[in-house]
This record gives structure tokens, sequence and C-alpha cells, in this order.
């Protein structure tokens, strides 16, 4: 890592926020998934379809939410900025149902 990154950069960080900075968090907060997700093709937060599938969703646990949130977007952690600073090949890429 230090052949990277100069150690005085990092020593600021403890061991936990440093995984968060590196590899993003595993733990889903479902709130801001669904505030930043953007709907297309007629889709909206009160369809029907929308409605089911967030309800299916809140019953996961969150390693199942992991692994939908892997399927969709092939990767299976949160940014530590959460789900506004979602990625894709892009750039930044807002969840879309």
């Amino acid at each position: 890592l230090f052949q990277v990154v100069d150690s005085r950069l990092v020593s600021v960080f403890d061991a936990r926020e440093l995984e968060l900075v590196i590899a993003g968090t595993a733990e889903i907060d479902l709130n801001d998934w669904r505030n930043n997700t953007e709907y297309r093709g007629g889709y909206h937060d009160g369809h029907i379809v929308i409605r089911w599938f967030w309800a299916a969703v809140e019953r996961f646990n969150n390693e199942q939410r992991l692994r939908l949130l892997q399927f969709v977007t092939g990767t299976s952690s949160v940014p530590y900025e959460g789900f506004a600073a979602l990625r894709g090949s892009n750039g930044l890429r807002r969840f879309c149902i």
C-alpha cells in the first residue's frame, strides 16, 4: 500500500475508516438506496411493481441485499459516501430501475 500511497495520507485513518475508503461499506442503508434510485420506462416510486420490489428488498437480510446489489451493479459494496456516489464505468451512476 505504501508503495502507492504516501503513509502520511493513510495515517489519519483508523483501520475501519481505511477499509471504508478503500472498499466502501458492506452495510446497506435501504433508505439511502431508495432515495438515490432513478426510475425509467414509466416506473416511479409509487408504481405497484416498484412497491413490490422495495417490499421484497426490505425482507432481505444484509447479505441478500449485497448480492442483489452485486448482481445489478457489479459491485457488492456501497461507496462510503452512500448510494449518491455509486459509480459505473462512466463515472457517477445512480441505481436505476
